[in-house]
C-alpha cells in the first residue's frame, strides 16, 4: 500500500492505536494514565493531529503486548517505515 504522504501513513497508525483501545474495551482516560501522557494527547494522536515520539511508540507497544511480528506488520503496512 503506498501513501500519497505522510499524513495518510500517520492515520494508519491513528485508526490502529484507537482499534487497539476499544478491542480492548478501555478509556481514553485509562490508556493515558497507564501511558503517564494527557486524554487529550491520546485523543490528538487517535485523531492524527498529533504523532508519539520514537520513545512512546515502545511504550504504547509494551502497553498493548504486541509481538515483533505485529508491529512489524504495522509498520509494513504503513510502508517503508514512513512514521
Amino acid at each position: 500500500m503506498r501513501f500519497n504522504n505522510e499524513e495518510d501513513a500517520w492515520m494508519v497508525f491513528a485508526r490502529w492505536l484507537t482499534k487497539k483501545r476499544k478491542d480492548r474495551s478501555y478509556t481514553q482516560d485509562f490508556v493515558a494514565r497507564q501511558l503517564g501522557i494527557t486524554r487529550q494527547t491520546l485523543s490528538k494522536w487517535e485523531t492524527g493531529l498529533s504523532r508519539p515520539s520514537y520513545e512512546m511508540l515502545q511504550k504504547i507497544f509494551r502497553f498493548y503486548d504486541c509481538s515483533q511480528k505485529e508491529v512489524a506488520e504495522l509498520f509494513k503496512t504503513i510502508g517503508n517505515g514512513k512514521m
